[in-house]
């Protein structure tokens, strides 16, 4: 199952630590080392409901309280990415990447969506959506290709999300 959730703007962080409780039970750290992006696969999901929270780690290894435990309802085949926040944001996956990274957006309320990616000196590169969109979580790929279809060049470029009158980025980092 994977778990994706939006970071704090501006926040400084070493990385992530995620928690899954079962039936009211303790939560328990699913990783071994911080989670760098705000992405996690829980490999081995239980067969009840389980319910996930994050909490940030700063650059001195402090633990910030974690959000509020999000219960799924699992099913045999489920695969869907399970928002821990329904809050409106922007995060990739895998990032870095290459050749293609998925975004992942959550939209509080239905709303016309655009996600442009943006070379480092602010040059628009790439419009990958622009369309309505309802509320909730969805999904869009990038595969590293200008609107031209040219490949771009390694480097860092930034995907922006304005819904409304909201904007979100998140940094991405193509490596070839």
């Amino acid at each position: 199952m994977d778990l994706t959730w939006t970071p704090a703007p501006g926040a400084i962080v070493a990385g992530y630590n995620v928690y899954r409780q079962v039936n009211g039970s303790s939560p328990v750290l699913l990783n071994n080392a911080l989670v760098a992006n705000a992405l996690f696969t829980d490999s081995t999901p239980p067969n009840s409901a389980p319910c996930y929270s994050v909490a940030t780690v700063d650059t001195l290894g402090r633990e910030s309280a974690r959000t509020a435990p999000q219960c799924i309802q699992v099913q045999p085949t489920d695969t869907a990415i399970a928002p821990l926040t329904p809050d409106f944001g922007l995060a990739a996956s895998p990032n870095p990447f290459n050749p293609m990274t998925t975004l992942v957006f959550d939209l509080p309320a239905p709303a016309h969506a655009r996600i442009v990616v943006y070379d480092a000196r602010g040059r628009r590169v790439a419009t990958l959506l622009d369309a309505e969109r309802a509320r909730g979580q969805h999904r869009v790929r990038w595969h590293g290709l200008t609107d031209g279809g040219i490949a771009a060049p390694s480097g860092a470029y930034f995907a922006v999300l304005f819904a409304g009158n909201a904007r979100a980025q998140c940094r991405l980092v193509l490596l070839k």
